[in-house]
């Protein structure tokens, strides 16, 4: 009875983990990151702490999977979360949350150690992909949070909004935004960092 409990237990910990992951990268799936937003939102808003969240979206990846197969993309996906792992904190949350879409959470992050953090994303992405010869390039929505949204959905989405501005505007770039009193009252307050590739 011990051995059948004791492998029950390990199942439903594998399970459980499994259900928190994305099976190709290994980051933290969708489902996992809101949970995991939402308690850094909460504490966040508790203690008076910024937080930054940054919307990454990679550029003409859907060429590679058209031109190279999608199991050369799926090589690519996986390379870029190991990218991820090597330039973010133990704090923060990774996650891949859709087909060539990512998010990470930094916890306790104001805008210069932000804006420093989020440029180290983009260089050491842009380093992995020119590595592998990919010709593909990546474009973010950042934004430092003074004072924390109602929820999770509305931070994403903020992001998200972002990162297709910076697609907009030419793609390989970043968009970054500051949310305090001021920029609620002024709502078009961001600035673009356009790195040198």
């Amino acid at each position: 009875m011990a051995v059948i409990l004791s492998k029950l237990k390990s199942a439903l910990e594998t399970e459980k983990e499994l259900a928190n992951k994305d099976s190709l990268t290994g980051l933290s799936n969708r489902r996992s990151f809101f949970e995991t937003a939402d308690a850094e939102l909460k504490r966040a808003r508790r203690y008076g702490r910024p937080l930054t969240i940054a919307y990454l979206d990679l550029d003409k990846f859907k060429e590679v999977n058209d031109q190279q197969g999608h199991q050369e993309g799926d090589r690519l996906l996986r390379a870029m979360a190991d990218s991820l792992r090597n330039c973010t904190r133990s704090t923060d949350a990774v996650a891949r949350i859709g087909g060539d879409e990512f998010v990470v959470l930094l916890p306790e992050t104001g805008e210069e150690a932000a804006f420093s953090a989020v440029q180290k994303i983009h260089q050491e992405v842009l380093q992995t992909m020119r590595e592998h010869q990919w010709q593909v390039t990546l474009s973010i929505g950042a934004l430092t949070l003074v004072e924390p949204p109602d929820d999770v959905d509305e931070m994403v989405r903020d992001a998200d909004h972002l990162m297709y501005s910076a697609k907009e505007s030419g793609k390989n770039s970043i968009k970054f935004k500051i949310i305090d009193k001021k920029t609620k009252e002024d709502p078009q307050s961001e600035s673009s960092y356009f790195p040198s590739v």
